[in-house]
């Protein structure tokens, strides 16, 4: 995206966020410098942060989906059983469904994804683990798959609650 700035100067023209887009000059072109866009904005933290929860909250949406869907036949035997007995015995949804709910009582009403914490690395080697043994165990017996993805709205949500700020990098100057 290019914006044109008339030569009297970028006042004539109307505010757009106070974004300023620019493209390469054709001297930078020619010589082969880098001839990617530049894109300055003040407001650029926020998009990119707004992207970001996007990301985040679409994941545990998605990670919620498959929870629940996992648990439907829970739901149609009790629906089917419940003119003789309100309650199902033994329900096997119902530790996953506390811990899920708790988690994302947690993590919906808060200001998250925090970025930059430390042992992310971590956090993502077991979910990757939990993802491998969920792949491995699903054909065999589905109803691992609740607990799974309790656990991962688990892991999530303790390391974004609990976990503190990572120290920034220092640029090495030789």
């Amino acid at each position: 995206v290019y914006l044109y700035v008339p030569e009297d100067g970028p006042e004539s023209q109307p505010d757009l966020g106070s974004a300023v887009v620019s493209a390469p000059s054709p001297s930078s072109t020619r010589s082969g410098e880098d001839s990617s866009k530049t894109v300055t904005s003040r407001h650029e933290v926020d998009e990119d942060s707004t992207l970001s929860q996007l990301h985040f909250n679409f994941t545990l949406l998605l990670l919620w989906l498959a929870g629940t869907v996992v648990h439907i036949p829970c739901v149609l035997v009790w629906a089917h059983n419940f003119r003789y007995n309100t309650k199902l015995t033994p329900d096997p949804s119902f530790l996953s469904g506390v811990v899920m709910c708790s988690c994302a009582g947690l993590l919906w009403q808060g200001n998250f994804p925090r970025t930059n914490l430390k042992n992310h690395w971590f956090v993502d080697g077991l979910l990757y683990a939990l993802s491998v043994l969920i792949l491995a165990y699903t054909p065999v017996s589905l109803y691992r798959v609740g607990p799974a993805v309790a656990v991962a709205f688990f892991i999530v949500t303790i390391h974004q609650v609990f976990s503190p700020k990572a120290a920034p990098r220092r640029e090495r100057q030789d």
